[in-house]
């Protein structure tokens, strides 16, 4: 069960609900899970190396191009040679309130940004609502944090917009408050041993 949990979170295939539980269950230092994750992860990075492109259809190639083409997030690529050996050079998200999911927290919300498996770093933004409390959490790699708007209360430290705060790997963080609600871009491990 474990291991069938870590491929499907690898793979990105749960849904919000059984994603957040792995995520609370390798924040609260699941070994195993950890463990699991981190195989998948690099099972699943060289897949896309290994296998060969294959040729689609042209009617579900046309499919495909026109579902990606109404996603909100927007890929620009640079295309040297056929469609197959397309690059990404640039990730788009606009500012259109798609694409955020339950952080773990009532009225705490994530949308992620980047995902970089490989440095094991991911940047997203933090939605939390006016009276919200952010639940005890530590800091298995390096985070900063940039409050964009509203506030947050970390203890006795009060963050308003404009506001940046690095807590290293190791960190303990009490409950996190806001009262006015609060926009925050975050920078932080992807996994509990990545460190800076």
């Amino acid at each position: 069960m474990v291991e069938e949990r870590a491929a499907l979170y690898a793979a990105g295939a749960l849904n919000d609900a059984e994603r957040t539980e792995v995520e609370r269950r390798m924040a609260d230092g699941d070994e195993f899970l950890l463990a699991a994750v981190r195989s998948w992860h690099d099972v699943i990075a060289a897949l896309g190396t290994t296998l060969e492109p294959a040729t689609p259809d042209p009617c579900i190639k046309a499919a495909l191009l026109t579902r990606m083409q109404s996603q909100q997030a927007t890929q620009s690529t640079t295309i040297s040679g056929s469609a197959a050996s397309r690059v990404p050079t640039q990730i788009v998200h606009r500012a259109d309130g798609s694409g955020w999911r339950s952080a773990g927290a009532p009225g705490a919300s994530v949308r992620v940004l980047n995902a970089d498996r490989k440095r094991g770093r991911m940047t997203t933004l933090m939605k939390i609502d006016p009276g919200c409390r952010f639940p005890t959490h530590a800091h298995p790699g390096d985070e900063e944090c940039l409050v964009l708007s509203g506030d947050m209360i970390d203890g006795d430290l009060t963050l308003g917009s404009g506001d940046y705060v690095r807590s290293a790997a190791g960190t303990h963080h009490d409950e996190l408050m806001t009262r006015m609600g609060c926009l925050c871009l975050v920078m932080s491990s992807m996994d509990p041993q990545s460190s800076r």
